[in-house]
């Protein structure tokens, strides 16, 4: 299972594993797993969705949006290079939403096996850009919605309009 370990640990540049068995994904933002207890490739991939997606979808370990924005597409781009999937930033809100933390380690199983199926952890809308939906997402729309920003909650545009 080593070997699995260190395929991760290509994808994240800077990466390490620590005394306590933990694979650090990214010191700056806390971003990490126990990798002691991974024995197959689906524990592996269990983990990274259960305790890895918060950090890719909402993560601010810097002050700027900018940075921020850089260090979660960084993330996204090595879960998706390593799970050979290609989720956006939206797609990482779901997965975090209904997989995080653990809560429904089933459900992740089932995610898995059906070749990571978003309409498993993604409601289906008539119109996602249909305002009246909006209530029913785990996040609020950025403040820019109205006007044109398809952002959800970390946006940058929170930060630009509330300077304003």
């Amino acid at each position: 299972m080593i070997d699995e370990i260190f395929e991760v640990m290509k994808r994240f540049n800077g990466s390490y594993i620590n005394q306590c068995g933990e694979l650090i994904l990214s010191e700056r933002g806390n971003v990490y797993f126990t990798a002691i207890n991974c024995k197959t490739k689906e524990d592996v991939i269990c983990k990274l969705l259960e305790w890895c997606s918060r950090p890719i979808a909402k993560g601010y370990p810097y002050a700027t949006p900018k940075r921020n924005i850089e260090w979660r597409n960084s993330l996204l781009y090595g879960y998706n290079n390593y799970l050979g999937t290609n989720f956006t930033q939206d797609d990482m809100y779901w997965i975090y939403d209904k997989l995080g933390n653990a809560v429904n380690h089933e459900l992740t199983l089932k995610f898995i096996n059906s070749n990571y199926d978003l309409s498993l952890v993604r409601p289906k809308y008539k119109a996602e850009s249909d305002v009246e939906n909006l209530k029913e997402w785990p996040h609020k729309p950025c403040i820019n919605y109205e006007d044109g920003c398809e952002e959800w909650a970390g946006c940058p545009c929170v930060y630009y309009k509330s300077r304003k």
